[in-house]
């Protein structure tokens, strides 16, 4: 026997608006545990050199920070004030840092002549045109 039941709904997808409880993602803590690892992180970024590198670390660790952010706030903070402190520290390092001076072409008359074999090994390099 088939019994068929049938509720009205007033919008086209009744399963849209139906609750359904997310699965919370949750990323385990460190082997060596949350005050460890977030010492190793911090020690990492007093040790990178560019911006580049500080947002290296910022995105490749980003979940384990997520994590940190609600398991351990306090170490969350520490880390946020060691970006901050070492990007302030890298700023002003390129402040202070004077510009390089472009180097100057030598004069024509004490330039070397350029010898026949090393004008051949050169347009031998250049895509033939064709």
């Amino acid at each position: 026997m088939l019994q068929l039941f049938c509720v009205p709904v007033s919008s086209d997808d009744a399963d849209a608006t139906t609750p359904r409880l997310r699965q919370k993602t949750h990323t385990t803590e460190p082997d060596q545990g949350w005050p460890a690892w977030a010492a190793d992180i911090i020690d990492m970024i007093g040790v990178c050199e560019t911006s580049e590198a500080l947002e290296r670390v910022r995105t490749r660790q980003a979940r384990l920070l997520a994590a940190l952010r609600s398991e351990r706030p306090e170490l969350y903070g520490q880390i946020g004030e060691a970006f901050s402190s070492r990007t302030q520290a890298l700023v002003a390092r390129n402040v202070n840092k004077p510009a390089a001076a472009a180097p100057m072409a030598a004069p024509a008359s004490s330039r070397k002549p350029r010898r026949r074999s090393q004008e051949v090994a050169e347009s031998a390099l250049e895509p033939a045109d064709g």
